[in-house]
């Protein structure tokens, strides 16, 4: 039976089309506890879930008071004083802790370790977002997109515009990011 993996909310960290490099999205495990004991593979026994960081975010919450009696309202109240009178009063911000996947890339380049970082990253316990029930990512270099629809020989990407631009960098073509009329042709020129 196949695993249904978990989507990670898509963070959008500004992809660089100058660098566009095939990058693979990997879980990186961080424990400080477990670190500091210098043991070799120190992730595989420990306790703490390396792979997990939590992140403190502010949620917005509307303040809500009813029309007729002025009173403020739980968030949940859907009907006050026989009705749905009501206004908005104030936004509160609370913080919400969330866990998530600590992510970070591997460049899949000849440039960069002989085009070998993923096995070398693996080796340093680092393992695909598929391993932990994570949805994979876009393999363009700095997009986090999961689930990519375009598949290639050269990896998964979120769009054809993406892959377009890695099958450029990988034909040793620089992609003109200023002149928007022959990016437009780069891009229409290459068969994915």
């Amino acid at each position: 039976m196949e695993q249904k993996l978990i989507d990670l909310p898509f963070v959008n960290t500004g992809t660089n089309r100058a660098t566009a490099r095939r990058a693979v999205k990997m879980a990186v495990p961080r424990c400080d506890t477990c670190q500091a004991t210098g043991r070799p593979n120190w992730w595989e026994g420990c306790e703490h879930k390396p792979y997990h960081i939590r992140r403190k975010t502010l949620v917005e919450s509307p303040v809500v008071k009813c029309s007729r009696c002025d009173e403020v309202l739980p968030d949940d109240t859907l009907e006050h004083c026989g009705g749905q009178d009501f206004e908005i009063v104030e936004i509160k911000r609370k913080p919400q802790i969330e866990v998530t996947i600590n992510t970070a890339q591997a460049v899949v380049d000849d440039a960069v370790n002989s085009g070998q970082q993923v096995d070398i990253m693996r080796r340093k316990g680092w393992k695909l977002p598929q391993e932990l029930g994570i949805s994979p990512m876009c393999q363009l270099s700095r997009c986090y997109r999961p689930n990519p629809r375009v598949r290639t020989n050269f990896g998964d990407y979120c769009s054809e515009l993406h892959a377009k631009l890695v099958a450029l960098y990988l034909e040793g073509e620089s992609v003109e990011i200023f002149n928007q009329r022959k990016m437009r042709k780069q891009i229409q020129s290459i068969n994915i």
